[in-house]
Order: C-alpha cells, then structure tokens, then sequence
C-alpha cells in the first residue's frame, strides 16, 4: 500500500477550477489545454437551495461556501491541483457583514417578495428614466437597488450595523481568501453602479440615501485575491489564487466568442472560461427607455 502511494503521479498543476453556481445548482469544473483544445472536467455538482427565514426566502450561504470547499477537494482527488480558482453566480443578491465580518441579517433571494411596492418608492426619489440615464441597468424589481430600499423599510437596524456590502461571489471569495472585492461585472447588476464611469454612482447612493461607506471601490475581473486562507488550504489539500471572479455575472456567450473546446463529462460548460462583451462600445442610455431596453450589464471579454 505504502508503495502504490509513493508510485502515484503528482497533481496536474497546469490548470484551473470555475466554480459556476446557478439558481438552483451549482459545479466545480477543472480547465486545461490539451492537444490545442480546451479540456473540461467536471469534478463536483450540488444543489443549491433556497431556505426560507424570518419571512423571506433566502439562500444558504453556509452551505454553498461548504460544497465549494468540497469541489476544490475532489479537484485533488480527481488528480488536479488548479492554479487558480474563479466564481460566477448570478447577478444582484448580495450579504452585508459588521465590523467583525459577521453576516448582518440574511442572503435573502432575488426571487423573495420583498420588493413589492418599491417601484413607487423609487420612482418618487428619482425618476426611472434619469436612474436609467445614470446605471444603465433594465430596470427589474429584483435589481440590488429595489433591494436596498426594501431593507431601509423592513430592517434599517440592519443598514446601521453593517460595515459591508459584498455581492454572492465575492462573499465566497472573502470566505477563501479573507480579501474583501466587489467585482465589477456583478457590480452593475445593482443599479448604483454609473454607466459612464464604472464606478459607483454617489449622486444615486445619496438620493436613495443607501450608505456609500459599505461599498468597497469595484474590482475589475483577473485581479489577484492572493492564496486561499491556510485552513483552506489544508481543506483542499493544496494552494491557489482565486482571481476577484471571472466576470463573476453569469451571461451567456454570443456567437462571436466562440472558441474550439471539448468538453470531459461536462458538455456544455465551456462558456464560463469565454463570456464576452456586446459589441456596443457605450451602453445606450441615452436612446434607450428603462423598461424596454436589453439589459446591458457589463461582461468581460
């Protein structure tokens, strides 16, 4: 026994893990370059589950961050020691934690009910084409800043307490590295985030009084988080660096973007490693109306 171990080929470094958590599942699929093609291999599925708390139907955080650490395992035990790890989910749920980096409240779903009503309160502080003008986000009702205001209303002990403001990946990042980044395409799914600019949009913070203190400067996708935190490491039983999210908004690849891949027991996977950008190079906000247009939140090339 003592021989098989010492005679079993050393981890495939020469690759890298995409976590992609969906709606309702999420993966853990290692990337490598083979015979010039783009390998897929899944190692990890799990389900993700919605739990309902306090009225709200909210996401179990404790469990994705779990099922990640678990899929970077079975990355090992599948033969792969990925450099570098990167998260996508989707857009607009985010979690706030205090001074201490504890969860303030829940991850309440986008698919919760909160934000009934909050149309009108909006559209009271701030008419619905000048915030389209300024964010350039269609306007939905489960958009991070409708969110916001249905928390001032229920829970503005909440908002008080809190220290900041992190998106679903990025809190997952945080968990790995101890880094707090908001990562700038799932920033603009908020509608705080300017068009113009790519910065966050005080003018709309303050008119909609959300406090700008909790919102660290975006991160743009491809920057270094650095190493997992040690104990992470000894959990998955090697080291990596997660980028802030690979363009952390799920978004689906147009066309254009489409590159040769063969996929290993996980068809279908390839665009998370090839999400592009429209081809427009401004977002349309000035001739487009916020209800009728396309949503243009940002993807990366």
């Amino acid at each position: 026994m003592a021989q098989n171990a010492q005679s079993a080929p050393p981890a495939r470094t020469d690759c890298y893990a995409a976590v992609d958590i969906g709606a309702s599942s999420g993966r853990v699929v290692v990337g490598f370059v083979e015979d010039g093609l783009i390998r897929l291999e899944e190692v990890h599925r799990f389900d993700n589950r919605q739990v309902r708390r306090d009225g709200h139907d909210c996401w179990d955080i404790e469990l994705l961050h779990k099922e990640l650490v678990r899929g970077l395992a079975r990355c090992k035990e599948a033969g792969f020691a990925p450099k570098t790890v990167g998260i996508d989910t989707w857009g607009v749920d985010f979690v706030l934690l205090d001074a201490d980096d504890n969860l303030v409240g829940d991850a309440v779903a986008y698919r919760d009910g909160r934000t009934a009503g909050m149309y009108e309160v909006a559209d009271a502080i701030m008419a619905p084409e000048e915030l389209y003008r300024r964010v350039g986000l269609q306007r939905q009702p489960f958009n991070t800043i409708y969110q916001l205001l249905a928390l001032q209303r229920e829970h503005p002990e909440q908002l008080e307490a809190a220290d900041t403001f992190l998106m679903i990946p990025d809190y997952l990042n945080f968990l790995l590295t101890g880094v707090k980044a908001v990562e700038y395409t799932n920033a603009s799914t908020t509608g705080l985030l300017n068009a113009e600019t790519g910065a966050w949009d005080e003018a709309v913070m303050e008119a909609f009084s959300i406090p700008r203190r909790l919102f660290r400067n975006v991160t743009h996708a491809g920057a270094s988080l650095g190493p997992v935190r040690p104990e992470v490491a000894r959990a998955i039983g090697y080291e990596t660096r997660p980028p802030t999210t690979p363009a952390a908004r799920i978004w689906p690849c147009p066309p254009a973007s489409r590159r040769r891949c063969s996929s290993r027991r996980a068809p279908g996977a390839s665009w998370a490693w090839r999400t592009a950008a429209p081809s427009a190079p401004t977002p349309p906000t000035a001739r487009t109306s916020p209800t009728r247009a396309a949503t243009i939140s940002a993807t990366a090339f």
